[in-house]
């Protein structure tokens, strides 16, 4: 119990460090905007919440740009000291074309089926003030600087923590089906919107399955890239337009689909060994630097 409580602990603490930093560069945009208000505008009265808000929108996307590119040293600079590594069986210059292939495949298939669940089920209707107040404006900023930080280096801040540091730790103090649905469940939550908390925590499932596959963080950080930048460009291409029901519910059949058939080729396509006995990186106390885990057979065709 006492390992348990530690692990939950260090799991708050690497959430407490990434809203932290999200939320100081958060607040130093709107100094920012007051300032240059204040002194383009001597005299005028004060900006409202409403103002400073909508003169922050557009600047979302660049906020969570700043903020992942902090948070990210930050993150391995905590590990660094904690003497932990991240699971890599294989690095991206190494990286098994017909796997990442599949990865990429499953991401997008995902993504589609999704979406036009949501679409179909009108379930954001409910949520339409986090969709008007936050979705929309971080998507509808300039194309590059939505695609970097949230196509690209947002997944790979969040890689980082949740699959590389959270469901390590998890890992070692429960068993490996309650550490993949920990950290999944944790993946959700730091979305706060309940509509994207239970579509991010079937997200968090898929990416900790595919790191625990085949034990390596950029694994699940192609997963997760793939995933965001497909949003980011099938938003950015389709805009408002409005597809025919039958299309929709096509999509969603064929989505889902080949998600199913693409998932279980990756899970013939594993490490040997995974099944409930795959372990973390650990690292070694004695000699202070890391114990890599023996060397895994080659990947089964």
């Amino acid at each position: 119990m006492k390992h348990l409580a530690k692990a939950l602990l260090i799991t708050l603490g690497y959430v407490v460090v990434f809203y932290g930093i999200q939320i100081a560069i958060a607040a130093l945009f709107v100094a920012a905007v007051v300032i240059h208000h204040t002194l383009q505008n001597s005299g005028a009265p004060l900006m409202s919440e409403e103002d400073v808000s909508e003169i922050i929108k557009p600047h979302l996307a660049l906020s969570v740009l700043v903020s992942s590119t902090i948070t990210i040293p930050v993150i391995l600079g905590i590990q660094a000291l904690r003497k932990v590594r991240f699971d890599q069986t294989w690095l991206p210059n190494g990286a098994p074309p017909l796997i990442c292939g599949l990865i990429v495949l499953l991401a997008c298939s995902f993504n589609i089926a999704l979406q036009m669940t949501l679409d179909v089920t009108g379930a954001e209707r409910f949520f339409t003030n986090h969709q008007q107040d936050f979705i929309q404006p971080l998507l509808q900023g300039r194309f590059i600087i939505v695609l970097l930080a949230i196509g690209i280096m947002a997944p790979v801040l969040e890689e980082i923590i949740f699959r590389g540091c959270i469901f390590t730790e998890l890992r070692r103090t429960v068993p490996l089906p309650a550490a993949l649905v920990l950290q999944a469940v944790a993946f959700g939550l730091i979305h706060l919107n309940p509509l994207q908390t239970a579509y991010a925590t079937l997200l968090g499932l898929l990416l900790g399955v595919v790191y625990m596959w085949f034990r390596s963080i950029w694994a699940a950080m192609l997963l997760h890239i793939c995933f965001n930048s497909f949003s980011v460009i099938f938003n950015r291409l389709a805009g408002e337009a409005e597809f025919p029901l039958e299309i929709k519910l096509g999509l969603i059949v064929g989505g889902f689909a080949l998600t199913a058939a693409t998932y279980l080729t990756l899970r013939r396509s594993r490490l040997p060994g995974h099944g409930g006995v795959w372990e973390p990186a650990m690292h070694s106390a004695a000699a202070g630097r890391p114990t890599p885990p023996a060397s895994p057979p080659p990947i089964q065709s």
